[in-house]
């Protein structure tokens, strides 16, 4: 049962999205009331570091050359608002969303046609900063809310979703929404339905799934004692200390060993027998780029919520959708999970399978997420004039060895205050070496920064004698912050699934491989993310299946049994 305290929170989250795209769609349509103004002239404005994509660094600097500060975890929030393909930019078409009136018929289509603009002019400049600032503030009082709303420890996504979902149809319409709104003594129309399904509703079909519910609430970070904002380059004292050493030519060590505020033997050795532990235990043929993942009982409550993890187990017994003991629920209601591809109708699943395929679907979204968040932070990096492979390389070593150990790593994360789990930087480092022994070298390494576009990874210097600057040192932190966040959400995960055997993994393998041809491709996974509210680009499915598989187009099953650590 939802609290009347969440209740509360979620019914004032609800009307800021609603008030929120209101207000950006009138500046929307005082935008496009301007004779001069021209989508495609701004956007070409904008893109400085490619001519067909926007990255959040070109709205980023538009803002600052107009004396605007932003944060770069406000630009993400806009960039991720927009972009069709969640890669991190902006195309054509995502950026005519944001700009472009969608309450008003006609004036969108005479936008597109002003062909005698030729450049940029100051009073569209003007409308633009509006809206930009309008849509920026709107991002950071909802990401605000959600943080209040998973602040009420009784609160969790399923509780919320099965609150507002009723008769256990499987999605929450417009009667739903309207309903629970009126409970909170305030009411909505037509028109502020419209604004809020121009925020959440993914598939354009004017209801709300789960996961679409999931990706509309869920905050960056959820509050708990591990916070650290996404995205966050706040300076500390501690990487402060380190960028100015790496930037004497003359000092290739930034740090030394006493200027640690603790020494860490006994966390060394535990490293090290963890380590030892797990190559005596496993069978190296076993190893793939999927395992390396290394939690214990002690270091992990199974009662914390996590970013990612929709369904709890308790809440999931007791929902109308998975539990036949409510005999009012129809069994019969053709959700879009009972249907596959060419529209027949699926065999029932046991409930536990149903479970498990929920929790799998989450799987699946929470690696194509952390690929995502990875990228664009490698990306960021990578445009760095001054980044090197070498000089990076420096900055982490304190010995000049030719490779570093976990503990070497964490401690370097600890001056940085990143938060970060012994745990999770030992299965960060295990993903990356290539030999048995858990260590990182500069080809580790250059793995780990390294961005998957092309375009991107080309820009990435191995040798430089040139120092890293400050602003360079920030974008290489932030990577380290991403990945860790990244690796201890996706460890959570992997920790909720590790309960179920084999037979749930062929059932669950079952239900993704539509066509039945004992494999997994990309057409597949795409079905199956559809139907947990998730278009995936194909590029992305593609990295996925790459990622699962040892660089094949298709997943078997025994790299599925990998990927849910059974194999």
């Amino acid at each position: 049962m939802l609290s009347k305290e969440s209740q509360k929170n979620l019914a004032e989250l609800i009307m800021k999205i609603i008030e929120g795209e209101n207000k950006v769609e009138i500046l929307r349509k005082c935008l496009c009331e301007n004779y001069e103004f021209a989508p495609y002239v701004l956007f070409k404005s904008l893109c400085k570091v490619y001519p067909d994509s926007m990255l959040p660094k070109d709205i980023k600097d538009f803002l600052q050359q107009n004396n605007e500060e932003v944060s770069d975890q406000e630009v993400y929030l806009l960039v991720r608002q927009y972009s069709s393909l969640q890669n991190g930019r902006l195309n054509e078409e995502d950026f005519s969303h944001f700009v472009l009136t969608s309450t008003n018929e006609t004036l969108p289509s005479l936008v597109v046609q002003r062909f005698h603009v030729k450049d940029l002019r100051p009073g569209v400049k003007f409308s633009f900063m509006s809206l930009l600032k309008e849509e920026l503030r709107l991002q950071r009082e909802v990401e605000a809310s959600k943080i209040k709303l998973f602040q009420d420890p009784d609160f969790s996504l399923w509780k919320a979703f099965e609150h507002l979902n009723s008769g256990g149809k499987g999605y929450i319409s417009e009667g739903d929404f309207t309903d629970f709104i009126q409970k909170s003594g305030r009411f909505i129309g037509v028109t502020d339905y419209d604004a809020l399904m121009r925020r959440i509703d993914l598939e354009d079909d004017l209801v709300i799934s789960y996961n679409e519910f999931l990706e509309a609430l869920l905050p960056l970070q959820i509050p708990g004692q591990k916070d650290k904002p996404q995205n966050s380059i706040e300076k500390s004292e501690a990487s402060e200390k380190l960028s100015v050493q790496a930037s004497n030519k003359n000092s290739e060590k930034p740090l030394k060993k006493d200027q640690f505020e603790q020494s860490s033997k006994d966390l060394e050795e535990e490293l090290e027998n963890q380590s030892r532990k797990r190559s005596q235990n496993e069978d190296p043929d076993s190893q793939s780029k999927n395992e390396g993942i290394f939690i214990t009982e002690e270091d992990v409550n199974p009662e914390q919520d996590i970013e990612d993890k929709p369904i709890n187990h308790k809440d999931l017994e007791n929902s109308p959708r998975f539990n036949n003991s409510h005999e009012d629920i129809d069994e019969n209601y053709e959700t879009p999970e009972k249907r596959d591809s060419s529209g027949k109708k699926r065999q029932p699943q046991r409930h536990k399978t149903a479970e498990v395929t929920g929790k799998v679907g989450e799987l699946l979204i929470v690696l194509l997420d952390n690929h995502r968040k990875l990228e664009f932070a490698r990306q960021n990096l990578a445009i760095q004039d001054n980044f090197s492979l070498s000089q990076a390389f420096k900055i982490i070593s304190k010995d000049e060895s030719e490779s570093l150990s976990p503990y070497e790593i964490h401690k370097f994360l600890e001056e940085l205050n990143i938060s970060c789990d012994k745990n999770v930087v030992l299965s960060l480092v295990e993903k990356l070496s290539s030999k048995n022994e858990p260590h990182i070298g500069i080809q580790e390494l250059t793995k780990f920064v390294s961005p998957e576009d092309e375009e991107y990874k080309e820009l990435i210097q191995l040798e430089s004698d040139e120092p890293i600057s400050q602003n360079t040192f920030e974008m290489f932190r932030e990577l380290w912050d991403v990945a860790m966040i990244n690796e201890d959400k996706l460890l959570q995960v992997y920790e909720s699934i590790g309960e179920f055997n084999e037979e749930d993994a062929k059932e669950v393998f079952a239900a993704i491989d539509t066509d039945e041809d004992g494999e997994v491709n990309s057409e597949d996974l795409k079905h199956f993310l559809k139907i947990h509210g998730r278009n995936v680009s194909e590029k992305d499915r593609k990295t996925f299946i790459k990622s699962c598989s040892g660089e094949s187009d298709t997943i078997y099953f025994g790299d599925f049994k990998k990927l849910l650590s059974l194999g």
